[in-house]
């Protein structure tokens, strides 16, 4: 590509078409992302289509162009936040004209956008009216072009430019104004340039631009009976005071989800400590499952050597214990073996009273009556099985110790568990929310976008009757005032009759017991007599 300085502006030659499209993206979101603004002026609709389509996919990867959230038009075209966009019909109670270049300022889930032109204030555009007569406007046809002004403008000229439309082009921009041609070299752009301009050649100088200007405003609507403007200024206030009261509804369960999310944030940190006792057991529990199971392993092997010795010692202590009861007999011929017996009993109660330590068992009582020692079986069995536990905790003092702390974290689980109730219960007399975490703080940001689509509605509303009071029909009238008051008055008894009818349905018996009130109500009479 290489540049002509041309008298009126430059020329861009191109080497094919595909270089030229690349280019003109490029050099458009260069200038955009500079603070720019750049109009592409192009013959066809389609062209302009193709054009647009590439711009945009540039601004999307560059991060000026919001791709996430977008309305749809009926053509396929994806308008998001960033886009620039043109208005393709004339609608009064919108407040747009035909070829306005607009740009979008957001866009909400049902379609619709709010949108910003340059002097002309912001505007709310509808669903139905994005979808059908909107349109991307990067790239826009000579008609589109006339009567705009940016930083710079671009011409697209093919062998289908006319003279009138490269003058238009050549004229947008106040600092640059380019034509990209494609072509061999410069003496084929000259040849091209002076083709396109002797093309259906017209005057181009006050007349066209008196032209330009007519085809201009015959963009708007011409005054409208004042009966048409006053019926529109009713539904207006209608539309106004709804909004007013959606607005309301919505900011009060605003305010009672904050303040409901902001309860259980302090519920939360109250009870937070009592939440960590819980963690605290979990993390006790998991250290000491293995420690349990080498435990209860030694212990078990304890338990059955006890168990064996026991009932091998028990024999011989029942026997010593007969022998004990029997006597050394009348002349005391038995004495030696009393004297052994009790030697054997007094060694035996030595060596198994550290296991029965701390309990009701004596070791010499079982042996001395093994008639009723059937009884203490059971009792026996436990005194050797917490004896051997006794031992494998000896063996493993490490395991023990994280059983120990187990046990302990279970206690004091336990203990604020049961201040947690308490507090509970406590925090729940001091307020009229409940405890419980019900995920308000998760509702706060749908809802606070539904409040902030509410106030725009009202805005929307609010700059709808600023239009409709300062339409000329109105505006013209001898006594303004006394025309706006007398229709204001017949508004509310309108409102007041539809009030009433509604709240006598609503009473009647055959009618269903759930009441569901107007949105008007007889003495609001709205936010005011403009807005």
């Amino acid at each position: 590509m290489f540049d002509a300085l041309h008298a009126g502006g430059r020329i861009a030659v191109h080497s094919s078409e595909v270089q030229r499209c690349d280019a003109l993206a490029d050099h458009l979101v260069a200038t955009r992302l500079g603070g720019g603004t750049a109009t592409v002026v192009v013959d066809t609709r389609d062209h302009a289509a193709a054009l647009n389509a590439a711009i945009r996919d540039r601004l999307v990867a560059a991060g000026a162009v919001d791709d996430r959230r977008v309305a749809v038009t009926r053509e396929g075209q994806r308008l998001g936040a960033g886009d620039v966009i043109v208005t393709r019909r004339n609608d009064h109670d919108v407040g747009v004209a035909n070829r306005e270049t607009w740009t979008v300022t957001r866009v909400y889930r049902d379609g619709r956008l709010t949108v910003d032109g340059s002097g002309r204030g912001g505007r709310e555009l509808p669903a139905d009216y994005v979808r059908g007569h909107v349109e991307l406007g990067y790239a826009v046809t000579g008609y589109g072009a006339e009567g705009d002004t940016t930083f710079e403008a671009h011409l697209v000229l093919t062998e289908t430019t006319t003279a009138a439309a490269g003058y238009v082009a050549m004229t947008r921009g106040r600092v640059f104004n380019i034509a990209h041609l494609v072509a061999v070299d410069l003496d084929d752009a000259r040849e091209q340039w002076i083709a396109a301009f002797g093309r259906d050649r017209a005057d181009l100088g006050p007349a066209a631009a008196g032209q330009a200007a007519a085809r201009a405003a015959g963009g708007y609507r011409t005054p409208r009976p004042l009966s048409e403007v006053l019926a529109d200024l009713r539904a207006a206030w209608t539309d106004q005071l709804t909004a007013h009261r959606h607005l309301q509804r919505l900011a009060e369960r605003l305010e009672h989800v904050q303040a409901q999310a902001g309860w259980e944030a302090h519920c939360q940190q109250v009870l937070a400590p009592f939440e960590a006792a819980r963690t605290a057991l979990e993390r006790a529990d998991q250290t000491a499952a293995g420690c349990a199971a080498v435990l209860t392993g030694r212990a078990e092997h304890h338990a059955a050597a006890l168990h064996q010795a026991w009932d091998a010692q028990l024999v011989h202590a029942e026997h010593a214990a007969g022998t004990l009861a029997a006597g050394p007999g009348r002349l005391g011929i038995h004495r030696g073996r009393v004297r052994t017996a009790q030697q054997h009993l007094d060694t035996w109660t030595a060596t198994w009273s550290p296991v029965f330590a701390g309990g009701d068992l004596d070791p010499r009582q079982i042996a001395a009556r093994p008639i009723v020692f059937g009884s203490h079986v059971e009792r026996v069995s436990d005194a050797l099985g917490e004896h051997a536990r006794r031992l494998a905790a000896a063996d493993h003092p490490d395991e023990a110790a994280r059983l120990r702390a187990a046990q302990q974290a279970r206690d004091r689980y336990l203990a604020a568990a049961a201040a947690y109730q308490q507090t509970r219960r406590h925090l729940q007399q001091r307020s009229h929310l409940p405890v419980y975490h019900t995920g308000a703080a998760s509702q706060l940001p749908d809802l606070t976008e539904q409040v902030e689509d509410a106030q725009h509605r009202v805005r929307s509303a609010d700059q709808r009757i600023d239009r409709l009071t300062n339409d000329p029909a109105i505006t013209s009238h001898p006594n303004l005032r006394a025309l706006l008051q007398h229709a204001r008055t017949d508004w509310v008894t309108e409102q007041a009759a539809a009030y009433q009818h509604a709240a006598s349905r609503a009473s009647s018996p055959v009618q269903s017991t759930r009441h569901d009130s107007s949105p008007i109500h007889p003495v609001d009479h709205g936010p005011s007599l403009g807005r």
